[in-house]
């Protein structure tokens, strides 16, 4: 196992790895490049099979951040976060680790941290819920009752306005900041992360390496901006950055609509719409998601070291 620091120096290697071993939204190099900062270090374990695990190093927290599952086959995938996780705390600075894993994965972690009874696995901390929608069986036209509703919310929303949709490269990059600046003023307290900057360093890069952005205009000022990629080794498109000014009713739905409507006319058949809260989740069902995929974000500690507050978590305890 190699740990790579210098990203840029190893990056056709990374990127084959994310190419032939990529499977979740996520899984894209500059989604993870793009999260660096002077604290915030992207790292990649790669291994000798050809696998790799692209890590994120808070270095001010002592905290390192496994943002996905390996790029590896499903059935090495948990080795391999075992031992990137060994090596991590091998640094005697490392407080804990921070997953973000599919509830099975999580169950396989806490039979080990019980077998082994070197590792507590908390209870998560964030449980995201991911809607899945089928293209296949989308029409952009929105027929029958059950899409009436939508229809007069994006009707209102079109009346008396000059509503426009454009390639967000062709809009100054001043004005897509103050779309996400005000975004970040009106989201709730539960929106807020740490990744916000990703959203600013897209803007500057000019959405480098995403497949498509897109931003509406209202009588001529941008008011949102979605954007994402292809998911690897499968027929799904992420739409990984969405925001809007909220200075419209119907400016979200309309927005997401557009978006759905655009990759399924770029052929792909399902998109993943990212992780919500139980509240935004409420608003991306108005669009009928074919299923709902939840992950969990959770800490894993070291057993007797300074994180360890003697409370063992148990499978039972999910909720």
């Amino acid at each position: 196992m190699e740990l790579i620091k210098d990203i840029d120096s190893r990056k056709e290697l990374i990127e084959t790895c994310f190419k032939k071993y990529g499977h979740e939204a996520e899984h894209c190099f500059y989604n993870f490049k793009s999260q660096q900062n002077d604290s915030d270090k992207f790292y990649f374990f790669h291994f000798k099979e050809g696998y790799g695990m692209p890590v994120v190093h808070y270095t001010n927290q002592l905290i390192w951040y496994f943002e996905t599952e390996p790029l590896a086959p499903k059935d090495k995938r948990f080795d391999i976060i075992v031992k990137t996780m060994e090596h991590a705390f091998s640094f005697e600075s490392t407080k804990k680790v921070l997953l973000e894993t599919s509830p099975e994965m999580r169950l396989k972690l806490l039979k080990y941290a019980r077998e082994t009874n070197k590792y507590i696995v908390r209870r998560p901390c964030y449980v995201y819920y991911c809607p899945i929608y089928d293209l296949k069986k989308w029409d952009p036209a929105l027929p029958g009752k059950s899409w009436k509703k939508m229809r007069n919310v994006l009707n209102a929303f079109k009346r008396d306005k000059k509503v426009e949709v454009v390639d967000s490269n062709v809009v100054d990059k001043t004005k897509l900041k103050k779309v996400i600046k005000d975004w970040e003023k009106n989201r709730t307290k539960q929106h807020e992360t740490i990744e916000n900057y990703h959203h600013y360093h897209s803007v500057d890069d000019g959405f480098a390496n995403y497949k498509m952005a897109r931003t509406v205009l209202v009588d001529g000022e941008p008011c949102s901006i979605t954007a994402g990629w292809p998911v690897p080794n499968s027929k799904m498109y992420y739409s990984s950055l969405g925001v809007t000014n909220f200075k419209h009713d119907g400016l979200g739905e309309f927005s997401n609509i557009d978006d759905l409507n655009a990759i399924k006319a770029m052929g792909y058949e399902f998109a993943h719409f990212g992780g919500s809260d139980k509240s935004l989740l409420q608003f991306k069902m108005k669009f009928k998601p074919c299923r709902i995929e939840k992950e969990f974000l959770y800490y894993i500690v070291q057993k007797g070291g300074s994180e360890d507050r003697s409370v063992e978590e148990r499978v039972g305890e999910d909720k």
